[in-house]
């Protein structure tokens, strides 16, 4: 009996990394700060939305009441007027 016997045999070739690097938990967990980030990220975008907003309107009306004409004020000597 020689002591090649075994070189008949095939040998395995090296085949690639496996096709999912990561577990299942992992994918999960990964997939979990993916939505985590994107809800927070949506709520941070509609936040400033309605800061800008708020911040439009106000800012007009305290522009006009700062700069704007004084003579609509209704301030006047306090005549009945028929309108």
């Amino acid at each position: 009996m020689t002591d090649d016997w075994q070189s008949d045999r095939a040998e395995p070739l090296a085949v690639g990394p496996p096709r999912q690097r990561m577990t299942r938990r992992e994918r999960a967990r990964v997939e979990r700060n993916r939505r985590r980030r994107r809800v927070t990220l949506v709520l941070a975008l509609s936040a400033l939305v309605v800061v800008v907003i708020g911040a439009v309107f106000l800012g007009t009306k305290m522009w006009h009441s700062l700069f704007g004409e004084t003579g609509n004020d209704y301030a006047g000597a306090g005549i009945a007027d028929v309108v």
